[in-house]
């Protein structure tokens, strides 16, 4: 369904409704209702290999925690995060982003309630309207299971988690993130 964000200050509130497949993408089984405050945490970053805590001084526990998707300092080339092992920690291949991200993982670790999740780079084939238009194209050229037959089991004990054992995750647009701060004076810039 909709989603809808409301901010209070004292007698005065503001509310603002979001369309699924359009403002935002919601990631879980079934429909989930949450209440809960909002902090921007950058990238969503904690990483003591390279000295980086986007979380310093924030206080996650059952909060939504809004970040940023990709990496920080794409154009900076002593960025660390330009290292090919940093750079593959947390850049996985876009389907397995949902349930797998180090950044997911490390927000449900600190106690988030859920993750509004940006989507930052529109070049990237990341803006919601064209990924779920992608999503629903049909080839019928392709067969479904090419090449010999293959054994399919599920994943079971330590294996990936499953979509109820992580946080709610929300993708929005950049459009959507900037409508959310703007109730608090603030933008995605």
């Amino acid at each position: 369904g909709d989603m809808q964000v409301i901010w209070r200050s004292g007698q005065m509130e503001k509310t603002h409704t979001f369309l699924p497949n359009i403002d935002y993408l919601y990631f879980g089984m079934g429909t989930q209702s949450e209440t809960a405050p909002v902090v921007f945490a950058g990238y969503g970053i904690q990483d003591e290999s390279i000295k980086w805590d986007e979380y310093k001084n924030i206080d996650v526990k059952g909060k939504f925690v809004m970040m940023l998707s990709g990496l920080p300092g794409a154009d900076d080339p002593e960025s660390p995060f330009n290292d090919p092992e940093i750079k593959k920690k947390y850049q996985r291949p876009p389907m397995m982003r949902r349930w797998t991200s180090p950044k997911i993982e490390t927000a449900r670790k600190l106690g988030a309630a859920g993750v509004l999740m940006i989507e930052n780079d529109v070049s990237d084939g990341q803006d919601i309207p064209d990924q779920i238009i992608r999503g629903r194209l049909i080839n019928d050229e392709r067969p479904i299971f090419p090449g010999e037959r293959k054994r399919m089991s599920l994943v079971q004990g330590r294996g990936l988690p499953m979509p109820w054992q992580s946080v709610m995750q929300i993708r929005i647009s950049r459009e959507t993130a900037d409508i959310i701060l703007t109730m608090v004076n603030r933008d995605t810039q």
